[in-house]
């Protein structure tokens, strides 16, 4: 038997890439109340200004993705 790692003790989630479906992504989690967290590798300082506008309560990373934070996570959606 092959023993089960849980990578996160919480129920959150990443989204990976804010282009038109994870914007849509993020704005479905976020109506059901998900715990989630946002992340883009390329967005420019204007289009994160937009996204914080629209979604103040979601945390934003911009820039390469970082293991070590989205090991925090118990689910991505890429």
């Amino acid at each position: 038997m092959i023993p089960v790692q849980t990578i996160a003790t919480d129920n959150k989630t990443a989204i990976l890439g804010l282009g038109a479906t994870g914007r849509s992504c993020v704005r479905h989690l976020q109506s059901r109340g998900r715990a989630l967290a946002a992340f883009d590798s390329i967005m420019g300082e204007d289009q994160a200004q937009l996204f914080r506008r629209e979604f103040p309560e979601v945390p934003l990373y911009i820039g390469a993705f970082d293991g070590a934070t989205l090991s925090g996570f118990s689910k991505l959606v890429v």
